[in-house]
């Protein structure tokens, strides 16, 4: 009974991440579509004006807008690393995935404000408004040496939680989770904001990144391979950038 429950469950999660990216594809195609353009940081410079959405301009519904996009690519792309905890714990609800999105929008939200403050400081300073592309290259650096760090690598508090059992509230344990999630993928998302922004292709390709790095499905965990080309591209960005 309690197998069957949880298949159910897992099949459901799979739908939601199965809908989340047809929502993404047919946003793609519709006047909404800068809502997925969460800002190019290779050009927090000349082009940076024209791309996605102005927070100033568009306020509180245009804020939230952005949110809600957000949560709509995290549902398609982390989706498969957060369902994945299911088959650890038969009795996760809806509190649990309230608690993980509550993580990932604080994610969401410092990430926006970051970029905001970078379009800011790009209109207020001469070097930075044309050399924006090194905020992308030193992203990409950034993101590559974390691979390497031992706070990448420390194991997840949350499935020895479930596999031990431990009695918690589900709003506590999808805490935890969104914690554990952000801290091995949160820097990967980034990505999202380097190159191609809103671009379902990148998406893919960064989903598929992150399922690499977590080593998912059986496949092997490739962080330090990972690792190595994000360095290799900062390398190859700030070397074109030069000539």
């Amino acid at each position: 009974m309690a197998t069957a429950i949880l298949n159910h469950k897992l099949d459901a999660c799979w739908r939601i991440t199965a809908g989340a990216w047809l929502m993404l594809v047919a946003i793609t195609f519709s006047g909404y579509a800068p809502y997925l353009n969460h800002g190019d940081w290779t050009l927090a410079g000349v082009l940076a004006d024209i791309c996605g959405i102005n927070l100033a301009e568009e306020g509180i519904i245009g804020a939230l807008a952005l949110l809600a996009s957000w949560l709509l690519m995290l549902a398609a792309m982390m989706g498969p690393v957060a369902f994945s905890s299911l088959k650890h714990n038969q009795k996760i609800s809806y509190m649990a995935v309230l608690g993980y999105a509550i993580i990932w929008s604080v994610v969401g939200i410092a990430l926006h404000g970051f970029g905001y403050v970078l379009q800011l400081a790009a209109r207020n300073s001469d070097w930075f408004y044309f050399n924006g592309w090194s905020i992308g290259a030193s992203t990409l650096l950034i993101i590559g040496l974390f691979q390497f760090s031992r706070l990448k690598s420390a194991p997840t508090s949350i499935c020895s939680l479930c596999r031990a059992g431990v009695s918690q509230s589900q709003f506590t344990l999808g805490l935890r989770h969104g914690v554990d999630c952000a801290r091995c993928c949160g820097l990967l998302m980034c990505l999202m904001f380097v190159f191609f922004p809103g671009n379902l292709f990148w998406m893919a390709i960064i989903t598929v990144l992150i399922l690499l790095d977590r080593g998912m499905f059986g496949l092997p965990a490739l962080r330090q391979e990972i690792g190595v080309a994000l360095i290799v591209a900062a390398c190859t960005l700030t070397v074109a950038q030069s000539i």
